[in-house]
Order: structure tokens, then sequence, then C-alpha cells
């Protein structure tokens, strides 16, 4: 998100974001991979950060007049910003996931250590999150041992609507998003896991 290291609210990096040529190119560079590319395929995005911020405007803007590509969608792990429930409710066409294995969904979360309290650009104040080693919605706590790599566990803390991961490496923390945001370990932590999750719905969108 250096591009938009000077903003400072959530609302404010979604309003620049959609300002952007960049945000239009995508557009275009989507209509020709799927007029001369896909070929009627399913397919999966995945972003981090400002890419997350992209897609979460494809959703909502470009994949509302392309109803066909977006029954082809099997996820979107859309991981480092937030997708709030007001988001949701303004797009009834987007739906987050619920849990492993559905499909067609959004896939969200942002990392945080224990303690954190400062107001963060990456959270919109009602943000879903899924718990990336336990695939659930609500503060059920999912120890190490669930994750592949062995080291992160993950509890969601509802008040803040991100995923608090005790870390001993403290220096992963990224002021720029709070002293105790994990934003550029968002994927990193979970990576395996998310792997085996993304086979899973792709088992479980040709099984449907």
């Amino acid at each position: 998100m250096d591009a938009l290291s000077d903003v400072t609210s959530y609302t404010e990096v979604c309003d620049r974001t959609k300002e952007t040529q960049g945000l239009k190119d995508v557009y275009k560079a989507l209509d020709y991979y799927f007029e001369n590319l896909n070929d009627g395929r399913p397919f999966i995005l995945t972003g981090h950060s400002q890419g997350s911020i992209i897609i979460k405007f494809i959703l909502s803007d470009y994949m509302k007049g392309h109803p066909d590509y977006m029954e082809r969608m099997i996820a979107a792990y859309a991981l480092g910003f937030g997708f709030g429930k007001s988001y949701y409710e303004e797009n009834p066409h987007v739906k987050y996931a619920k849990g492993e294995t559905d499909t067609g969904v959004v896939i969200s979360w942002n990392l945080e250590a224990p303690g954190a309290t400062e107001t963060s650009l990456l959270l919109s104040g009602d943000d879903i999150c899924i718990n990336p080693l336990n695939w659930k919605l609500d503060d059920t706590y999912a120890s190490a041992e669930l994750n592949l790599d062995g080291e992160h566990d993950a509890q969601i803390n509802p008040q803040r609507g991100s995923v608090i991961v005790n870390c001993e490496d403290s220096c992963l923390a990224n002021p720029l998003f709070g002293d105790k945001s994990y934003h550029l370990s968002d994927w990193q932590f979970f990576y395996d896991n998310i792997t085996i999750n993304a086979q899973k719905r792709i088992d479980a969108y040709f099984g449907r």
C-alpha cells in the first residue's frame, strides 16, 4: 500500500483506490481475460493489502455487471483489508465464507497481536473475518497444532474484526498499520493451510 501511504482512514483508502487509473486498467484486463482466455472455466481471485482493495471493487462493481462470471468464481482470498457487514449488505451478490468448503465466497482477515487497540486503516469497523485454522466466524480458539506450519495460533477478536495471533517475533509487526499489526504476514503465517483450503473449495465446486 505504498501508493496510499499518506491516507489516514479506511474510507479514504477505498475512495482513493476507486479513483485510480489502475482500477480501470484492471477492469480492462479482466475484460480481455474473460473474453479471450478464460473459456468458461472456474477461477479463484487472490490478493493482499491494496490488491484486496482491488478485489473489493471487482466484486462489488465489475462482477455486478457480469453475473455469469461471478457464478464461476470458486472463491476470493482477499487478505489484509477488511470486508465489513455493510459491504455485504450493499452488495448482496457478494457472499462471505461461513466455513471451510463453501464456494463463490470471500475469505478475508487481518492479523494482529494480542492487545491491539489502535485505529487501523485496514479495518472498516464491522469486518467479517474467518479463522484460517478452524474456518469459523466466532472467537473459538485455534491452537498452533492446527497450523501446518506449526508456529502460529489464531483467534478472532469480534470487537475489532481481526484475527489475533500470538507471535514471539514482535519485529514482524508493522507500525504503519498499528503497533500490533501483522499485516505483512497475513498470507505467510497460514500459507500451507490456505493452500489446502483452496483445494477443498475447488473439490467442493466441482462436486456440487
